[in-house]
């Protein structure tokens, strides 16, 4: 069986029901050095807080703390590294989005970075954004759900049935045509 682990960034949390089904459901709990102060008030303890610790107000007594200061690598990535190394391979991270936008397109480009030795799913407010790799996938809603599929920088052989818009395209491009279906 993979290990299972929360990574927990500084970013919007809005979904706290959410957030306490992830904690609950993963063996292991990562927050970054700046998510702690916000999840403490929920009362969620993580087992590790990782990072540089430059945006924590206070470091708990009784919390594993993993102080990584190279500042080549954000702590989002630092904690990637670690989970791979650590043999975590089923990720969800939470906090991704809110804030900088420098910092939203470094932590989108990080997912890119490792998605195929990670298997990584976004839970953003109310929203999963995960990368697939070549195969069949099925993806469930209910009626008026949306989602979008996006190229990068391209798809073979996407076929959607059942949605609104249906596709069935040899070779699917980088572009809007996926948008909200």
């Amino acid at each position: 069986m993979k290990k299972k682990a929360l990574l927990i960034l500084n970013g919007e949390i809005k979904n706290k029901s959410l957030l306490r089904k992830l904690v609950k459901s993963n063996d292991l709990i990562i927050a970054t050095d700046g998510s702690y102060d916000k999840i403490a008030k929920l009362n969620i303890v993580p087992d590790i807080i990782m990072g540089d610790l430059d945006s924590i107000s206070s470091i708990p007594k009784n919390i594993r703390i993993i102080k990584k200061t190279n500042q080549n690598e954000s702590d989002f990535e630092k904690a990637l590294i670690w989970l791979k190394k650590n043999n975590y391979f089923e990720i969800s991270i939470v906090g991704i989005t809110g804030g900088r936008t420098d910092h939203l397109l470094i932590n989108f480009a990080l997912i890119y970075k490792y998605y195929q030795k990670l298997n990584l799913t976004i839970y953003s407010n109310n929203e999963i954004i995960r990368i697939l790799t070549p195969d069949k996938y099925m993806i469930n809603g209910e009626k008026n759900d949306l989602f979008s599929i996006l190229a990068l920088p391209k798809a073979k052989n996407l076929i959607i049935k059942g949605a609104k818009y249906l596709i069935n395209e040899k070779e699917f491009k980088i572009g809007s045509q996926g948008l909200s279906n």
